[in-house]
């Protein structure tokens, strides 16, 4: 199987990343690496980290270098420059895998090679006290896919799409002076080079 490379940010999400790792463990595909980026933790989960990665030879764990600025695009792009993998998946530090979340997706990949990526469902739960908007219904279905992508009824949250190195090559990475919608912008990127999917 090719290679998969996970791509996680990480900041202060000690409450979190034991349930994200323990779902990236236990997938039923063995050939990935996982690149986590750091950006300078406070509250001891780079220490979780750096003992897993001692344990997990997969797992590769960088912290931010000093002379870049801080922020979750920038470890994400930083940790895009460290991976090595055919294909890329984008995840985050409070995020869990299915077992056959990796799986299904590299398996569609290899039947499909005139695709750039794919795109799986994501499931969101909230905490009890969350106040934000909490309808996250999309379709993952379309025949125009710019114009209903430009209007949110195509959405691609984070974890959802999987994609091939050379999509990153060709369209670049997040844009860094970005604070919100950044996924959204990039992946709009993609779906503009790769109307075919």
């Amino acid at each position: 199987m090719p290679l998969v490379s996970i791509l996680i940010p990480n900041y202060n999400k000690l409450g979190f990343i034991e349930d994200t790792f323990q779902s990236l463990l236990a997938q039923t595909v063995q050939d990935w690496e996982c690149i986590v980026v750091d950006d300078h933790s406070d509250d001891g989960s780079f220490e979780y980290l750096e003992e897993l990665s001692e344990r997990e030879s997969r797992i590769k764990l960088f912290k931010r270098p000093d002379h870049l600025p801080k922020g979750g695009n920038i470890c994400r792009n930083f940790a895009f420059e460290k991976s090595s993998g055919e294909l890329i998946q984008w995840f985050d530090s409070d995020d869990i895998m299915l077992p056959n979340f990796l799986e299904d997706k590299v398996e569609f990949l290899k039947e499909n090679p005139e695709f750039a990526f794919v795109v799986s469902k994501v499931q969101i739960h909230f905490e009890e006290d969350y106040q934000g908007e909490k309808n996250f219904e999309h379709s993952m279905e379309s025949e125009n896919p710019i114009p209903d992508y430009l209007n949110f009824k195509l959405l691609f949250l984070p974890g959802g799409p999987m994609f091939r190195r050379k999509v990153f090559e060709e369209v670049g990475l997040f844009n860094p002076s970005l604070r919100k919608h950044q996924e959204w912008e990039l992946f709009f990127r993609a779906v503009l080079k790769y109307p075919e999917w």
